[in-house]
């Protein structure tokens, strides 16, 4: 269990409003929370607490999350489009911020500083209005795996609001944490201030507790400075083999991605239901289409011959592994293209993933060989012809 009993005097339990209503703009929140329901729950005393307190709120979300959220918060009375107009309320899609400062699959400091920065000076406007700000960037590289830089985005935001006064929110969700749930938990909540309990409960009341960032701050107090530096070294050093880790990986996934993008021989993946799901430029090229008229597409659709790629996908269905299977494929400009497919199946947990299908066009072959079938029933008629006129 990630949360011990709420009832236990490590937790404090608040009114939501109050709750929300008396965070500090330092405070650095942290939820691992059970369901989309709890973490909206939460975001709507965030955003309403502020609103009403004459703080700007930047919502840094999934579209799912957001679309859910903007509703909840209209129901509620709330004037969503006027506040976006004032720049009062700021929903972010969480994919495409963190598309802005990502390099390789590491966060760029500078382009992560001028991202966050640009949005705050927004949020403050003319008047200088107090900010609070929630984020799912960090859950989204932590659900991909990538914990390293996972890791660097926390510091990198630590980092920020030295710099920035700001109430920071973020939010996982605990089906995100494949390591030992204790391990993950202590992992993350050592960079935030506080945490708030994720388990469902009511809307109305709020459950909480001093993370140990906080504690261990009031500790390093009692510590002296080289034991500070020492931690700090530390902690400079994980960071940087983090990095490297995170970094040779980046370069291995940017290297394969190149070889079967910009290998020699068509390929292309179809999932279970014959749609396909990826192509390299070869094929793309092979068969004169574009990358979107080829995408999203039945696979039939470029076959010659139906009955053909129905036992295609039936003996790979069947988990057979096809060598020099023999088709004709149909090009954009109508043409026909002779082929040979070597194809099997990625299955995860008895599941169909996708084919890996390897095609080699051999047009040029089935046409000579046309051509010299054509020539030896040509001579072997010539041949007949003499036989009889010398009879």
């Amino acid at each position: 269990m990630i949360e011990k009993d709420l009832h236990k005097e490590e937790w404090t339990q608040s009114p939501s409003h109050v709750f929300w209503g008396e965070i500090a703009p330092s405070d650095h929140l942290v939820q691992i929370y059970d369901n989309d329901d709890v973490v909206l729950d939460s975001l709507e005393g965030f955003v309403e607490s502020g609103i009403k307190g004459g703080d700007s709120v930047i919502i840094i979300a999934t579209a799912e999350h957001l679309e859910a959220l903007n509703h909840r918060i209209a129901a509620r009375g709330v004037d969503v489009q006027q506040l976006q107009s004032t720049h009062q309320y700021i929903p972010l899609d969480a994919h495409e911020t963190l598309a802005k400062f990502m390099k390789d699959g590491w966060p760029d400091d500078e382009l992560f500083n001028k991202t966050v920065k640009e949005v705050i000076v927004l949020a403050r406007g003319k008047h200088n209005r107090k900010v609070r700000a929630y984020g799912e960037m960090v859950a989204i590289l932590w659900g991909q795996g990538h914990n390293g830089a996972t890791v660097q985005l926390e510091h990198l935001w630590n980092k920020f609001c030295m710099t920035e006064t700001f109430c920071l929110f973020c939010a996982y969700p605990k089906s995100g944490f494949t390591q030992d749930a204790h391990e993950s938990l202590e992992h993350i909540c050592s960079t935030h201030t506080m945490m708030i309990s994720g388990l469902e409960k009511s809307k109305t009341e709020i459950f909480y507790k001093s993370s140990q960032r906080k504690n261990n701050n009031v500790e390093l107090n009692k510590m002296g400075r080289a034991n500070d530096m020492e931690e700090l070294e530390h902690l400079k050093n994980q960071i940087k083999d983090l990095q490297a880790s995170e970094r040779e990986l980046s370069q291995q996934v940017k290297e394969l991605r190149d070889f079967v993008e910009n290998a020699s021989i068509p390929l292309h993946w179809v999932n279970g239901s014959g749609i396909v799901i990826w192509v390299n430029q070869v094929e793309l090229d092979l068969l004169g289409y574009k990358k979107e008229e080829y995408i999203n597409q039945h696979i039939s659709k470029f076959h010659a011959d139906k009955p053909v790629i129905e036992d295609i996908l039936k003996r790979l269905i069947n988990k057979e592994t096809l060598l020099n299977y023999p088709a004709r494929l149909l090009c954009k400009n109508g043409a026909i293209k002779h082929v040979l497919i070597n194809s099997n199946v990625y299955w995860e947990n008895g599941e169909f993933i996708h084919t890996r299908c390897f095609t080699r066009d051999i047009t040029e072959i089935k046409a000579k060989e046309l051509e010299q079938a054509a020539l030896i029933r040509s001579l072997q008629q010539k041949i007949n012809q003499l036989e009889k006129e010398r009879a």
